[in-house]
């Protein structure tokens, strides 16, 4: 970049060291260094900045103490997209030298800085002006919409620097092992009634003074907003925001709890801040450490990347994550605000408090954060019966991917920004939360809880590695923790444990044995686990005696097989009811395969509900996992569900459901075979909604109010005439007469939306959902519904709508996928991907999560050679959007559903043919 004029105020471009000072040989190149030298020492930022929303700007100076360890003349640090000036260095005898930016690495995120001539170690420090663009995508420094007073729409601020984006927003060193204090002075313009958020309590208000911040700016008075001085935290958990909101707030001891949400919307506050509240006492009992900063707010914002970012004592959402009326959500939207709530908060400990290394160790956050919001939920509303739902929404999916060969350990090397991103994933969440779940069952929860307290007080306020928490648990228990862990965090995958039933002199046992397992049938017979196993026997019954159920003691399979005595005393007779149960609880992670005599037995046990719910879901998504093996059989599962009349487990319906979902590659092959597949789904389900009926009863359960608009979802949108009917009647008399006014009831809203878009193939149907859009409640809802339209013309009207200016940036991914639940959608989504690649790049290319997701989305239902080039070709093309990983993967499940269709096309069109 060239020098900034003198008079030239609006920018400051990076000034340029003379060639003299240029690097020398011995330098290590920006390009490679991902992680800044160690040489330099940072302990304090001392910010200023001033936002000018109208010109999307902004200016800075940032004072940052620094201990230089070794005689240098240069000094590294992260920035990204910003222009830098007047920069110095001054030592604690008052000497300053003059700064100059020798070099820059764009593509990382980093600058040289030259000052001339050797500085010797010692403390300094290092001052420099910056600016930067406030940019309209959901990263960095963005535009932000808020609601003023009279209900419009005005641009307001937010900040996203996870992972690496604090960078971008001023001259750091942008790594999480790299704590510093914050003090903060944020500048804005007087009269434009905005408030300032940060992550510390602000402590002094006041008229500016014309500053160099705003000097060339216009007139009009500025204000300043002083904040406290925070703790020692990394760069990315830094956090401002800038518009006008209305909050509640509650105390827990000398904290005070705050929801900020929309003027329009305080009442739906209240749900999350008494969650909040709950979640904190919890935490602090847990974590053996009270929460450390003065307050803790939570902020609903209209445009966010994430659910959810976990900023230490400004923890950002999306609106619909956090704002929920409990009048008019259903309970599935009441869980999902508080889980949420509750996975931020804990991460104020694990993440803010006690920060990983280095992104490696990002599971030691996600993972833990993702297995301590079941643990508070269900202390807070058991009667969301979490736990078992841990298995259907968190085990099961981390399994999934985990099958992959294209996935990843859950410790995994990263260094570029863009492997950091990818990271954020499943693996990193949900197998993490998986293992440590396992761990907690393997010490229990006395000694684990004491374990995690001794980690805390061990490394708060600062940093650790997974060896630091294994090391931890270890000093209070007598597992080897690391012994019994590394497999699981080190390695992909995880094992397959065979069972069958074998006689020794000494009476009958079980066998069981482990190799890894995968999706691919490709096995790697050396690698072994150390696997908590345990098993349920049923006892032998005659008559009308009692079955008596035996759980046999965890043990840790460390070999390749292991034999499991059935104790002295216990009658064992297939033929008598007997089965054998391995991982009852769904607890340890690993699949099962029984042999044919005990698999049959678990069958018997699955269709007359013997087996508890989590086990018969556990049972049969061993059963769905195995069918893409060499051996595996879809007619045989298929001919086991249509024996599920009596199934009424919502855990278990929703899983099937995700079956009757990736089985589209084989039955959306024609349309009279999918036709033929919705009946037979209709027949299996229809009997169950008969028995819950209609409309929710005093005494319900939670699941079973979230079982109901499961099934009317799958029956509705798979021709079930009687259900096309009533959601009809009741989606026009909810909207047909041009009123928004709904009496259905909540948990019903959104399939009815569903099922009346897939049953009017007009636009009319979807001309009445979008006057619901504007209403904060119906808003995702209607999102979800979108794409469920049988007629190819609503579809593309759906599609262009997805890029309109009344939706946010990340709501178009949600309309997509949408589109992509459809048959009739799926090759349009693929194409309007295609044909906006450089819009979604623009948007969600530099962010966490919505490109993966969008990529995955738009593929994940292809089946053909055609589709599988097609997709191959396409991103061999378009190299410059990352997502390497992602793409890796999308490729590999388009070549599983190719092998699948191909060998089972012919049995599932024979068997569907048969049984109607």
């Amino acid at each position: 970049m060239s020098p900034a004029k003198e008079n030239d105020v609006s920018s400051f471009p990076p000034p340029l060291a003379t060639p003299s000072s240029c690097m020398s040989p011995s330098l290590t190149p920006l390009a490679t260094m991902y992680r800044l030298p160690t040489s330099t020492r940072p302990y304090n930022y001392d910010i200023q900045v001033a936002f000018h929303i109208p010109m999307r700007r902004y200016r800075g100076h940032v004072d940052t103490t620094l201990d230089i360890l070794s005689p240098s003349q240069t000094i590294c640090l992260n920035s990204s997209n910003l222009d830098l000036e007047n920069i110095s260095l001054e030592g604690e005898d008052g000497r300053v030298v003059v700064g100059l930016v020798s070099e820059t690495n764009t593509s990382i995120g980093v600058v040289r800085i030259d000052f001339g001539v050797a500085v010797s170690a010692g403390k300094y420090t290092l001052a420099m002006d910056f600016s930067g663009q406030i940019r309209s995508g959901l990263q960095g420094v963005y535009i932000n919409r808020f609601t003023d007073k009279d209900g419009g729409e005005k641009d307001g601020i937010s900040t996203m620097f996870a992972a690496t984006e604090a960078r971008s927003f001023f001259p750091c060193w942008d790594q999480p092992d790299v704590k510093c204090s914050f003090q903060l002075r944020v500048h804005v313009q007087r009269g434009s009634e905005l408030e300032v958020l940060s992550n510390m309590d602000m402590v002094e208000e006041g008229e500016e003074e014309k500053s160099q911040f705003v000097v060339g700016w216009g007139g009009g008075d500025w204000v300043e907003y002083k904040f406290a001085e925070s703790p020692l935290m990394s760069t990315y958990l830094l956090c401002i925001v800038v518009g006008q909101y209305s909050s509640v707030s509650k105390r827990v001891g000398s904290t005070r709890i705050s929801v900020h949400a929309p003027l329009n919307r305080g009442e739906e506050a209240k749900f999350a801040v008494e969650t909040a509240v709950q979640c904190m006492q919890i935490f602090n009992q847990f974590f053996g450490v009270d929460y450390c900063l003065p307050k803790l707010d939570l902020v609903g914002l209209a445009c966010l990347s994430v659910g959810a970012m976990e900023n230490w004592g400004l923890v950002t959402f999306r609106e619909n994550s956090l704002l929920v009326d409990p009048a008019t959500s259903s309970n599935a939207q009441l869980q999902a605000v508080a889980t949420i709530v509750a996975h931020e908060i804990s991460h104020q400990w694990f993440g803010n408090l006690v920060t990983m290394n280095w992104w490696s160790d990002l599971w030691l956050n996600e993972g833990f954060a993702t297995f301590m919001q079941y643990y508070a939920i269900d202390r807070i509303y058991p009667q969301f019966q979490l736990w078992d739902q841990f298995c259907s929404d968190v085990l099961i999916p981390s399994l999934q991917l985990d099958a992959l060969e294209n996935s990843h350990p859950i410790k995994v090397e990263v260094s570029n920004p863009g492997e950091i991103d990818e990271i954020f994933d499943k693996i990193s969440y949900r197998k993490g939360a998986s293992v440590i779940r396992m761990l907690h069952s393997v010490l229990g929860e006395e000694v684990f809880t004491k374990g995690i307290r001794v980690y805390m007080q061990t490394y708060k306020y600062s940093n650790a590695c997974t060896q630091d928490l294994w090391d931890s648990l270890r000093s209070v228990s007598e597992v080897e923790v690391a012994v019994l862990m590394d497999c699981w965090i080190n390695n992909v995958g995880f094992p397959i444990i065979k069972v069958s039933l074998q006689s020794r002199i000494h009476g009958e046992v079980v066998m069981v044995t482990q190799e890894r397992f995968s999706a691919a049938h490709k096995c790697n017979d050396g690698l072994l686990w150390h696997v908590p196993v345990s098993a349920s026997i049923q006892a032998a019954t005659e008559g009308d005696e009692v079955p008596n159920v035996i759980t046999l003691p965890t043990v840790v399979l460390t070999e390749r097989s292991l034999e499991l005595p059935i104790p002295a005393g216990v009658k064992f007779s297939v033929s008598k009811g007997s089965f054998v149960k391995m991982n009852p609880g769904f607890v340890s992670y690993y699949r099962t395969e029984y042999s044919k005599e005990l698999g049959l037995s678990l069958e018997r046990a699955i269709a007359d509900r013997t087996l508890p719910p989590v086990d018969r879901l556990s049972t049969l998504e061993d059963r769905v996992s195995l069918v893409l093996g060499e051996q595996g059989n879809t007619v045989a599962l298929m001919r086991l569900i249509a024996k599920l009349h009596s199934e009424d487990s919502f855990l278990v319906w929703k899983n099937l459901s995700s079956f009757f979902h990736v089985l589209r590659c084989i039955v959306w092959s024609s349309d009279t075979l999918a036709t033929k597949f919705d009946r037979f789904v209709v027949a299996v389900m229809v009997p169950c909604l008969e028995r819950i009926g209609w409309s929710k009863v005093a005494g319900e359960s939670h699941l079973t109010s979230m079982l109901r608009g499961l099934l009317i979802c799958q029956l509705g949108t798979r021709g079930c005439g009687m259900v096309e009917q009533r959601c009809q009647q009741l989606f026009n008399t909810w909207l047909g007469d041009g009123g928004v006014e709904c009496e259905v009831e909540p948990g019903l809203r959104e399939v009815v939306m569903k099922v009346a878009l897939a049953s009017c193939p007009q636009h009319q149907a979807l001309d009445s959902l979008l006057k619901l859009i504007e209403i904060p409640q119906e808003r995702n809802r209607v999102l979800h519904s979108l794409g469920y339209s049988r007629n190819k013309d609503v579809l593309m009207r759906v599609l262009d709508f997805s890029l309109s200016p009344r939706l946010r940036d990340q709501e178009a991914v949600m309309v997509i996928e949408s589109v992509c639940q459809n048959r009739l959608g799926v090759k349009l989504a693929w194409q309007f991907f295609k044909e906006h690649l450089k819009e979604f790049y623009s948007r969600y290319g530099h962010g966490l999560f919505l490109m993966s997701k969008l990529i995955k989305c738009v593929t994940e239902n292809f089946s053909t050679e055609e589709e599988l080039t097609a997709v191959s070709e396409f991103f061999s093309n378009h190299q410059e959007i990352g997502c390497e990983r992602t793409i890796r993967q999308a490729k590999e499940n388009i070549s599983l559903n190719l092998y699948w269709k191909n060998r089972d096309l012919d049995s599932v069109a024979m068997f569907l043919s048969g049984s109607q």
